[in-house]
C-alpha cells in the first residue's frame, strides 16, 4: 500500500513465476552444494523478521564454492532476472554467475559488495542492481538475455573479494542467504515464496 499522496492506493505487480522451486530452503537437493560448501538452515532472521534464513558455509579450501540451482527451461531471446537476499557474516562480497550450461548463455558474473551495498565488477551482458534492506540485508539482482534455448543454471557463490572466483574458506565462515528468485522479465519483482514447485503470482 502506498500513502505518497495522503490516501492509500494499491501498488500492483505483473504476473511473474518464480521458477526456483525452493526459494529459501537451500538444504534441499534442488540446490547443489559445490566443491565442499554446505548449508545450515534457520540461522538468522530473514528480511521478513523470522528466523528462517540459511547460512551458506565455506569449506576449508581456496576454491569456487557455491549453490547451483537445478536446470530451468529457458528460451532464447527471453530476459531472465535472478535475485537473492544476502547478508554479510564473514565475507564482504557475493557473486552471481550465469553458467554456460546447455548453451543458454556464455558464462558471465557480477560481484556485489555486501559490506557497503555497492556493485563490484559486472561482466558483459549483465544488468545488475543491489538494494538495501533493513538489518544488514541486501537484495542482489542480475538480469541477462538468453542467447540459446535450454536448461539454464545460475550460481549463488561465496566471494572473498571483487572479481575473484575463488573464496578463501575455513569450514566455518559463510554468508546468510534467503529468497532466491528466477523470473522471466527485465527487472525483479517482489519475492514469490516456493516450497517444492514453481509458483506464479497472478
Amino acid at each position: 500500500i502506498d500513502y505518497t499522496n495522503g490516501e492509500p492506493s494499491i501498488l500492483l505487480e505483473p504476473s511473474r513465476t518464480n521458477s526456483n522451486t525452493y526459494s529459501s530452503d537451500f538444504t534441499q537437493t534442488y540446490w547443489t552444494k559445490q566443491n565442499g560448501s554446505s548449508v545450515s538452515s534457520n540461522q538468522t532472521k530473514s528480511p521478513e523478521g523470522v528466523v528462517n534464513a540459511d547460512k551458506l558455509i565455506s569449506t576449508n579450501a581456496t576454491s569456487e564454492q557455491y549453490l547451483l540451482n537445478s536446470s530451468i527451461s529457458t528460451t532464447s531471446g527471453d530476459d531472465v532476472t535472478v535475485s537473492c537476499f544476502v547478508k554479510k557474516l564473514d565475507y564482504d562480497y557475493f557473486h552471481i554467475r550465469f553458467t554456460a550450461t546447455d548453451g543458454v548463455w556464455v558464462a558471465a558474473s557480477v560481484w556485489y559488495n555486501i559490506d557497503n551495498g555497492t556493485l563490484g565488477t559486472i561482466e558483459s551482458g549483465i544488468t545488475a542492481e543491489i538494494i538495501k534492506y533493513p538489518n544488514g540485508w541486501y537484495r542482489c539482482i542480475a538480469t541477462r538475455t538468453a542467447t540459446g534455448t535450454g536448461g539454464g543454471k545460475v550460481r549463488l557463490q561465496l566471494a572473498s573479494s571483487d572479481n575473484t572466483a575463488n573464496v578463501v574458506g575455513d569450514g566455518t565462515k559463510g554468508t546468510f542467504v534467503y529468497g532466491a528468485q528466477w523470473e522471466a522479465g527485465s527487472y525483479a519483482t517482489s519475492l514469490i515464496h516456493t516450497s517444492g514447485s514453481a509458483v506464479t503470482r497472478s
